[in-house]
């Protein structure tokens, strides 16, 4: 055992290097909400190509920043991960579903590399992707801070849209572009 597992060639080394790294990791982690969602959601197609709109939109978003200290480290895969999850609801209740989205996404484990806040954002941002706007006091809001809570909002908001130009739930609209247009 012991000539086996020491050395530069020994099976320690080899177990070593297949262990996954930085993006494999988030990509692993992208992989697992992917497959819980795709169990739940009716209509899973519809959700990967709301979350291939959403990212359309976000990446052609003029003025990214990086991210504060209190805001989402991530938002675009907040984002993605919202949009692929944004429809689970429906397999508890077509009323309101968002809002037994929100619920399903806040009682996930979090998948390898992602905290139980990253994945509550995702729970807001999947949340507010249809009905009423968010109102300050709101319970899912509650904890935020300022800049939290408007790069969620944003967040919600490219989601709402992306999932608005697949309302027909037929893929017809393939490519989204954004222009920054001075009036």
């Amino acid at each position: 055992y012991r000539t086996k597992m020491l050395g530069k060639d020994s099976l320690w080394q080899v177990w070593r290097a297949q262990l996954l790294v930085g993006e494999q990791i988030e990509s692993a982690a992208l992989s697992r909400l992917k497959l819980w969602a795709s169990f739940l959601d009716p209509d899973f197609k519809h959700s990967i190509h709301v979350a291939r709109l959403a990212l359309q939109l976000y990446d052609g978003l003029p003025g990214k920043r990086p991210p504060m200290d209190s805001e989402p480290t991530d938002p675009r895969a907040i984002l993605q991960a919202a949009a692929l999850l944004h429809e689970v609801g429906r397999s508890k209740k077509e009323k309101n579903h968002h809002k037994a989205t929100y619920n399903l996404i806040l009682r996930l484990t979090p998948p390898l590399s992602w905290t139980e806040e990253k994945l509550r954002w995702v729970g807001i941002v999947a949340r507010y992707h249809r009905g009423a706007l968010p109102r300050v006091g709101q319970k899912t809001l509650m904890g935020l801070s300022e800049s939290q809570r408007q790069g969620i909002l944003k967040l919600a908001g490219i989601l709402r849209l992306a999932n608005a130009f697949d309302a027909e739930r037929d893929g017809r609209i393939q490519r989204l572009e954004v222009h920054e247009q001075n009036s």
